[in-house]
């Protein structure tokens, strides 16, 4: 039986125990990345897409911590599909507030014709009220025709009873008129006198209502032409994402439109500043959204430069640490060297002078004829 056969018939149990925790952390990591995965899909749901592409790439570190390849794979496609989004979320916004401000150019382009043609209609009014006055029913008729054709176009059902209360009054004066010219025809006597009194009274406080009406109209285009200017600025506002100012400038379209009346455009601005509203509140998101990820990021340098600075001056104490010992190993071994040399320079010192007083000693010796007891040489 071999080495392996061995082994198999004989598992480890530290081997098998390290298998298990491989498993289990392997599980956990798979278990969070699928977790990260699906708050970036929901954040993608509500178009918070650089969240989620930060979000996709934190599960992508994960997989790749387990090998998983293919996950790593969809998630990369899937970053790529998000980009996608980003950029065609951005053109639909950019189209959406060039359409808004085309709309607004229209409806200044569209509004001085309807107000000349509205002006048109009041002075052919003045002209039929004349032309009755004048005793010209007939061409009274057709000039009340004419504007009330014109304010047809213009959609002025109001002002088109009004017109048709002064055509009913054209046709009772027509058929007065044509009774007294029947009895002057009949033998009656010629009337020299004016028109009653009464009846000129009416007609002059029609006159009157005409004008009155003719001032109204003329306030309400005016406040109209600068509640619509209002709405343009405040428009070109909102694309510069200027959203304080631009809801300003919209409230006060909406005050000078409930001034005279115009309950549609009132909706219709009340549903913008919603739409502005929101808009500025997903701007203020993700504006803060990259504060936040720039101070992250501010912290982390700040934090990376604070170890290297940490770094360098570990290394630069380790650095005079090891020049100080180099330094002192130095020192002390020029200490021992000199120490060395003093005690050479006394033992030398000390041997010339026992080698001079035997020299001294022997002389004497040689004089009196005697000897020195002890020879110093082998000691020297």
């Amino acid at each position: 039986m071999n080495e392996w056969e061995k082994n198999n018939d004989n598992p480890d149990p530290t081997k098998e125990a390290f298998f298990s925790n491989m498993g289990d952390m392997e599980e956990e990591i798979a278990s969070e990345a699928i977790e990260l995965v699906r708050h970036a899909l929901s954040l993608v749901e509500a178009q918070y897409y650089d969240d989620a592409i930060e979000i996709f790439r934190q599960a992508i570190g994960l997989y790749a911590q387990i090998n998983k390849l293919e996950e790593i794979k969809a998630l990369n496609s899937k970053i790529d599909e998000i980009y996608l989004l980003k950029e065609k979320s951005f053109r639909e916004r950019e189209l959406e507030a060039a359409s808004e401000i085309e709309v607004a150019r229209d409806d200044e382009l569209l509004r001085p014709n309807a107000e000349n043609s509205y002006k048109d209609a009041d002075s052919l009014i003045v002209k039929a009220i004349e032309l009755v006055n004048e005793k010209q029913f007939n061409a009274a008729l057709d000039t009340y025709d004419d504007a009330i054709n014109i304010l047809k176009n213009l959609g002025k059902n109001s002002e088109i009873e009004k017109t048709n209360e002064l055509i009913e009054d054209c046709y009772n004066r027509k058929a007065d008129f044509l009774r007294k010219q029947k009895s002057l025809a009949a033998g009656g006597e010629p009337s020299t006198q004016q028109a009653p009194e009464g009846e000129l009274s009416e007609l002059e406080l029609k006159a009157q209502k005409i004008r009155a009406y003719e001032e109204a109209k003329r306030k309400e285009n005016e406040v109209s032409n600068q509640a619509y200017d209002l709405i343009g600025r405040a428009t070109e506002l909102k694309s510069l994402r200027q959203y304080d100012e631009s809801l300003k400038l919209f409230e006060e379209s909406v005050s000078l439109f409930e001034e005279i009346n115009w309950t549609n455009e009132v909706k219709k601005i009340k549903s913008m500043i919603g739409q502005v509203e929101g808009e500025k509140e997903r701007f203020q998101f993700e504006f803060q959204q990259i504060k936040e990820r720039e101070q992250q990021e501010l912290e982390k340098r700040k934090q990376q430069e604070a170890q290297l600075i940490e770094r360098a001056n570990i290394e630069e104490q380790v650095k005079q640490q090891t020049q100080a010992e180099k330094l002192r190993k130095q020192v002390e071994k020029k200490q021992e060297d000199t120490n060395i040399q003093n005690e050479i320079s006394e033992m030398v010192n000390r041997v010339e002078k026992l080698a001079r007083e035997y020299e001294i000693s022997m002389k004497k010796a040689v004089k009196k004829g005697t000897l020195v007891e002890e020879c110093i040489y082998p000691m020297v």
